[in-house]
């Protein structure tokens, strides 16, 4: 889990470009329409624009494997408004979840009323959030908030905790994130962003519980530097 992790709009557009591919593939898990355990639901969307008909996968976040996900925890979509649909954490669940969102076929950017064009999502947070009702918005920044901590989480280079000794701490992944969500704010802002806006958690979109004169659409804000592929 090491190497330092420049985001610069090159590496932007290979972490979104390597984010391409069919959905990852991981041990156990169901979805929650199923009849499994019970467990508390998963709410939110998946933003680039609004993705309908997208596949939701929830992982427990493993940040010692290289992909960061874990055991798969449920399976589940989006529904025709891109809100997640089917997707629970089981109860007796800790620590940090990953959602993995992935189109397919059938998915449509209810922006462009067409196929996305960025193909895989991921978002993380923790299952207290999950269970205050917490949102949760997979987007291209959040992607990239994910996948930098993942590269650095055991770094002790420009900025991060890490002790660089092979084995990413509960403590050393959550200062990454934190970390992460900081630079990829900073970077990719453009200084429209201030300290308030929570790359994993802040509406992208307007929502019905917001202004709608709220300037809250950050989604498009990296497209100036960074070539989707």
């Amino acid at each position: 889990m090491k190497g330092i992790f420049a985001l610069t709009p090159l590496v932007a557009a290979l972490l979104i470009a390597g984010c391409g591919g069919g959905g990852s593939s991981g041990g156990g898990g169901s979805s929650s329409n199923d009849g499994g355990p019970s467990g508390t639901a998963l709410k939110g969307s998946a933003v680039k624009g609004p993705l309908a008909n997208a596949a939701v996968s929830l992982y427990a976040a493993d940040p010692n494997q290289p992909d960061g996900l874990g055991e798969l925890l449920d399976r589940g979509d989006t529904n025709g408004s891109a809100a997640f649909s089917g997707v629970s954490v089981p109860d007796g669940t800790t620590g940090t979840v990953i959602v993995e969102v992935v189109a397919d076929a059938d998915t449509i950017d209810l922006t462009t009323g067409q196929a996305p064009v960025i193909t895989r999502l991921l978002s993380v947070t923790s299952v207290e959030s999950v269970a205050a009702g917490e949102t949760n918005y997979p987007t291209p920044l959040s992607t990239l908030v994910v996948n930098m901590a993942l590269a650095n989480a055991d770094s002790s280079a420009n900025g991060f905790a890490g002790d660089d000794d092979g084995t990413v701490t509960a403590d050393e992944w959550a200062a990454a994130l934190r970390l992460a969500k900081s630079k990829v704010r900073s970077q990719f802002g453009f200084g429209l962003l201030d300290d308030s806006v929570d790359l994993l958690s802040s509406p992208p979109l307007i929502t019905s519980d917001q202004d709608d004169q709220e300037p809250v659409s950050y989604t498009h804000l990296t497209l100036p530097t960074t070539p989707y592929v």
